[in-house]
């Protein structure tokens, strides 16, 4: 009886996409450029292992960035920036210092993250760990949009853009391969031919663990491993742009 399983079940019967137009084009009206696609990988370590930590905090040691100049502008090598701690020291700060020196919000800007809550929680964290850069911090917090909020719905967001509160609870798209899932590795797929399956590290549990397996291996293979990590990083936020 619920519309959201009624709009599942006929895009699985009729093998068709589901859109409402109007809701996606007024929650993208909301987006300002530059947008600056931005994701994490981080370790929760049972043990802190750094100044700040406690058991399983997220910590982060890699960002990717794709920046969209306009709606037409971004390449992926050539706009695409990262970080990546390359050994088990604490490499946080320097990840901070050129994470805010690549994001420049002086014009306006749209941070564009992918279940905004995980982006935003670790930027708080490092808020408090670096008073320092608290500032620039926050700042990049206070720009974060979340692109599933337009690929699926938020209600408050729609019904503060006019909508009553049954449209604003349903999605704006879903398609019959979705399975039911919002997650970057389903909706890709909707908008390209790229897949997570065809790169050695396809998910975030498979990055932890090759970050906290750094020291089991020589340099050589420490470096594609590194590679790989950044590959898988980059795809996230290359994901976001094409979805987008």
């Amino acid at each position: 009886t619920r519309k959201i399983n009624q709009i599942q079940r006929k895009s699985y019967e009729e093998k068709a996409l589901y859109v409402d137009k109007e809701k996606l084009k007024k929650g993208l009206e909301v987006l300002t450029y530059p947008i600056y696609h931005l994701d994490f990988e981080s370790y929760p370590s049972p043990i802190p292992r750094f100044f700040g930590e406690s058991p399983y905090v997220q910590s982060v040691f890699m960002y990717s960035l794709h920046i969209q100049k306009d709606r037409n502008t971004c390449d992926y090598d050539n706009d695409h920036y990262t970080f990546l701690s390359r050994d088990l020291s604490d490499h946080r700060l320097d990840l901070v210092k050129s994470m805010i020196k690549h994001i420049d919000l002086s014009n306006g800007g749209t941070v564009l993250t992918y279940n905004k809550a995980f982006e935003i929680g670790r930027i708080e964290e490092l808020a408090r760990l670096f008073p320092e850069h608290k500032k620039e911090l926050l700042q990049i917090r206070d720009h974060i949009f979340d692109l599933m909020d337009l690929v699926n719905t938020n209600t408050k967001h729609y019904q503060e853009l006019g909508f009553d509160e049954a449209r604003s609870r349903l999605p704006n798209i879903y398609h019959y391969n979705q399975r039911g899932s919002y997650s970057i590795k389903k909706v890709l797929p909707l908008f390209s031919d790229l897949r997570y399956a065809n790169l050695e590290i396809q998910d975030g549990n498979d990055a932890l663990e090759q970050y906290a397996s750094y020291d089991l291996y020589e340099d050589e293979d420490k470096a594609k491993i590194q590679n790989n990590l950044i590959k898988y990083c980059k795809l996230d936020t290359w994901a976001m742009h094409l979805v987008l």
